[in-house]
């Protein structure tokens, strides 16, 4: 992710109330951390198994919007990874605010020269390779439109060569958060790796100690006790078992939303 604007107090809230499924690594601009920049991973816990994990190198990147900073930047970016010899780079992802051919704008045009020839020599150091690109090379896809009416690819995932072939159902949709860009998204499907289902829903940690939320589950658990009381001649849809299964469904649906609101005020 790119563009989080995440604070340490944001970052701290939503740990608390996603520790058991996310591990979110975030990297803050240090002087404006609510209002600029900022870069994340986000790890989803019931899908990774790191007991048997292959580790795999992505680099996460928000590049200037001065086109001035960044030949710079990429050979800042060049001659940090080399010095900190990381081993072979697999991914390189994020939003690059700038593109390397004219077919990514629309109206059609070069971008930066310096800055394009600093890009490609990092690629070429790093061995990525715009792989979207290469396998649709005529095609116009855009990523972000601006105030001036100029359509650009400005977020694009490059990856090593080897992984060509284990790259699929490349996407392009609209976010579920609010913002001027784009979603680009892949699904990387190495041979071998294991099939993994959805999973099944579980309370949030963050919300196991909340008063409002415990008071109402009291309450929906001695309506349900009355209704056990009540019960009376059994029948297909009056009995204990479906009496229980109404009341799981009643807690989760009230757990769902008590989490939604704690959402709300984190976005506030």
């Amino acid at each position: 992710m790119q563009e989080t604007h995440l604070t340490a107090d944001h970052q701290f809230q939503l740990d608390t109330i996603f520790s058991r499924y996310l591990t979110i690594l975030n990297l803050s601009d240090p002087t404006r951390p609510s209002n600029s920049a900022g870069i994340a991973f986000i790890l989803n816990k019931e899908l990774t198994n790191a007991s048997s994990a292959t580790v795999k190198n992505i680099l996460n990147v928000y590049a200037p919007n001065n086109a001035n900073e960044q030949n710079t930047f990429w050979k800042k970016i060049k001659t940090e990874w080399e010095r900190i010899q990381a081993g072979p780079l697999d991914f390189m992802l994020g939003e690059f605010n700038l593109t390397e051919n004219p077919i990514d704008c629309a109206p059609a045009r070069l971008d930066n020269e310096a800055a394009v020839d600093a890009l490609r020599d990092l690629k070429s150091v790093l061995n990525m390779q715009d792989t979207w690109h290469n396998e649709h090379p005529h095609h116009h896809l855009f990523t972000f439109n601006s105030n001036h009416q100029i359509l650009s690819r400005l977020d694009r995932i490059y990856t090593l060569d080897r992984h060509t072939e284990s790259m699929l159902e490349w996407a392009l949709s609209v976010s579920q958060i609010l913002t001027d860009h784009h979603m680009v998204s892949v699904r990387f499907a190495p041979l071998g790796l294991p099939h993994t289902g959805k999973g099944r829903w579980s309370w949030p940690v963050g919300v196991i100690t909340d008063d409002n939320l415990i008071k109402q589950i009291i309450r929906i658990g001695i309506e349900t006790q009355q209704a056990f009381d009540k019960v009376g001649q059994r029948t297909n849809t009056k009995n204990p078992q479906m009496i229980w299964k109404a009341f799981k469904s009643k807690i989760t649906n009230t757990t769902k939303d008590t989490t939604e609101k704690h959402l709300a005020k984190i976005n506030q």
